[in-house]
């Protein structure tokens, strides 16, 4: 079966990235020029949507795989942004740490507290976003008033020469994750031990 969304519903600038949303069928997100928007392909509308998401064009869009409505974007303007998609009038967390364009943001599939971005700088970031995470809500929900979680930059790894335009976690072991860049240099890290002990204990 083959659906075509209206015009009317599509952005006006072109798509850089789109995302399915893992936690609700036929939803998709999408980050085209400098907005953010969410359309639900059952319906065929186009539903929140933050035209003026980054100051910049937005390169990448990825789904919390551990909770629900929440996102994570990045892009030209050098910020990683989080997102609740019942509300999209501005973002729940933002990071800048890379000096040049970001590309891609990806969260941990096992550990959603860890997302890592990807950047023209040459560099990957590893991010810890806790306060926007499934371990922040859980932690709540069994004790009421939690201890502030940690949100901020975790690493930063600087092994490649040229544009670092992917990133990608292991699909079976949370803590290794590789990055490729324009001079087809590829890199395999991992966490840091210290964050992995955090996390697990």
């Amino acid at each position: 079966m083959t659906a075509t969304l209206p015009k009317s519903e599509l952005p006006s600038a072109p798509i850089a990235a789109g995302c399915w949303d893992p936690h609700t069928p036929g939803v998709v997100a999408l980050a085209a020029g400098t907005s953010i928007s969410v359309i639900d392909t059952r319906s065929m509308k186009r539903g929140l949507v933050n035209e003026a998401a980054h100051v910049m064009p937005a390169r990448d869009v990825h789904y919390n795989p551990r909770r629900a409505n929440l996102l994570v974007t990045c892009g030209d303007g050098c910020k990683i942004k989080f997102w609740d998609t019942r509300s999209m009038v501005a973002p729940l967390l933002e990071f800048g740490g890379h000096t040049h364009w970001v590309w891609q943001c990806r969260y941990n599939p096992f550990h959603d507290q860890l997302v890592l971005s990807s950047s023209s700088d040459t560099q990957v970031a590893l991010w810890c976003a806790e306060s926007v995470s499934s371990a922040a809500a859980h932690e709540h929900a069994a004790h009421g008033s939690a201890q502030a979680p940690t949100d901020g930059q975790v690493s930063l790894y600087d092994e490649h020469e040229e544009s670092c335009y992917t990133v990608a976690w292991s699909a079976v072991d949370p803590w290794v994750f590789a990055s490729a860049s324009y001079d087809g240099r590829v890199a395999i890290n991992a966490v840091p031990r210290n964050v992995r002990y955090r996390i697990v204990l």
